[in-house]
């Protein structure tokens, strides 16, 4: 017996044979690369029963084809290593997101949920791509596109040295601990100055891949990628999230915890969202005690652990900010026990000093009290628009001994209780 079906495998489409032998079942393909327009390849694809079955998908992916390489981070999870897949008859680079052997039941819940989430996603260029997962035996993996360059975080914090190695005015800088008292924006300075050129500097990748946000603790230099000061790119950083998030707007799917941190850059500087460990589809009202990242947050889900797609939008203003800012702390003098008392009184984040009026406005927007004032993400996508033309962020202006506002050296601090009184300021919030 012989029955012809089409599948898709990652980014080629198969014409698969598949016929009953009394050792399993074996699939003869012929992969039609949707990259190469008449090319056609012959391979081997071993398709588990359990597919025919209904008890996984065609994202299930083999073992045998996947060869881990090194670890890259670590979390509560487990871990995050760097491997190589055989995906269509090459060996390509992946980030493996392996959680660990014998989970809690929530914990195993929580990570196939952010396999579900991804599979509804599917592909956006502006979104890390879900190439496959092993879940039918333990330790279960999320197979994840490799994305090299690190996150926009600390591309923007990389920025800020640049920019205070060429102006020399790092004297009176001060990284922001966890329990210093900085300022949100320091005093306007009086007189402008005019960069004669942008400035740049090559520097390296290093592999990143994003749950829980892990960092690296071992480099592995693959690519050069330039880093430029230059309000032409951030204004590209900033259309390009919110081009993703308006990918997720028409899902719709609600991310939750959009922060630059959970945005990757590959090689050719095209940003990529990550960590979907919170999203869910749709509106979504949270029951249940999770740390979530306050500062980042809008003030009803604060209020009422309510989140859809106008709470990303809040969250999308703070990146703003961030981008605005190179990286910056948000709400540096505010503790998270006063978080929404000051959100409630009608305070926001202050205007930064690179930032035109016109954002600063565009942010406030998203900052509303009120749901329907805020801007969906398709209408962010055509007020960002570099065709458009405009200017949100302008260097120019700056004084040779502007000095940006701090930011955190304990991004990965420590959860906290929502009722408690605290000093430090951790990232992460958890609800009772």
């Amino acid at each position: 017996m012989c029955e012809f079906t089409w599948i898709q495998c990652s980014q080629f489409f198969e014409l698969a044979a598949t016929l009953s032998y009394p050792n399993g079942l074996i699939s003869l393909a012929f992969f039609f690369s949707s990259r190469r327009p008449g090319k056609q390849e012959e391979c081997l694809l071993y398709i588990p029963q359990e597919i025919l079955d209904g008890k996984t998908d065609n994202y299930e992916f083999p073992r045998n084809r996947i060869e881990l390489v090194k670890v890259i981070g670590k979390g509560a999870f487990g871990e995050v290593l760097l491997a190589k897949a055989l995906i269509c008859g090459s060996k390509r680079h992946v980030a493996v997101k392996r959680l660990r052997e014998h989970p809690p039941s929530e914990e195993r819940e929580d990570f196939l949920s952010e396999i579900d989430i991804l599979k509804k996603i599917g592909y956006h260029q502006n979104i890390v791509k879900l190439i496959g997962c092993c879940t039918l035996q333990e330790p279960n993996m999320m197979i994840m596109e490799y994305v090299p360059c690190g996150d926009l975080k600390q591309y923007l914090l990389d920025l800020r040295n640049q920019w205070q190695n060429l102006k020399k005015s790092v004297s009176d800088y001060s990284v922001f601990t966890s329990r210093s008292s900085a300022y949100i924006v320091p005093d306007t300075p009086d007189s402008p100055i005019t960069l004669g050129s942008k400035m740049s500097a090559t520097t390296e990748c290093m592999n990143m891949s994003s749950i829980d946000s892990p960092r690296s603790d071992i480099n592995t230099f693959d690519f050069e990628i330039e880093k430029v000061l230059d309000h032409k790119e951030l204004q590209s950083f900033a259309l390009q999230i919110a081009k993703g998030m308006e990918h997720l707007e028409r899902i719709p799917i609600t991310h939750r915890d959009l922060a630059a941190r959970n945005i990757l850059i590959s090689s050719e500087k095209v940003l990529k969202i990550s960590d979907f460990g919170l999203s869910r589809k749709g509106p979504y009202i949270n029951n249940k005690t999770k740390k979530l990242p306050l500062r980042w947050m809008a003030i009803e889900s604060i209020e009422d652990h309510f989140y859809d797609n106008k709470s990303d939008v809040w969250s999308f203003a703070v990146v703003l900010w961030e981008i605005a800012t190179l990286g910056a702390f948000p709400y540096q003098k505010i503790p998270d026990s006063m978080m929404l008392y000051y959100l409630q009184n009608g305070k926001r984040l202050s205007r930064p000093e690179i930032c035109t009026d016109e954002l600063y406005n565009l942010m406030l927007r998203c900052w509303s009290r009120d749901k329907n004032i805020r801007p969906s993400f398709s209408e962010l996508v055509d007020l960002l628009d570099v065709k458009a033309r405009r200017v949100y962020v302008d260097f120019s202006q700056l004084n040779p001994t502007y000095v940006f506002p701090p930011i955190s050296n304990s991004d990965r601090s420590a959860e906290v209780k929502f009722s408690t009184t605290i000093e430090t300021a951790p990232k992460y919030l958890e609800f009772t």
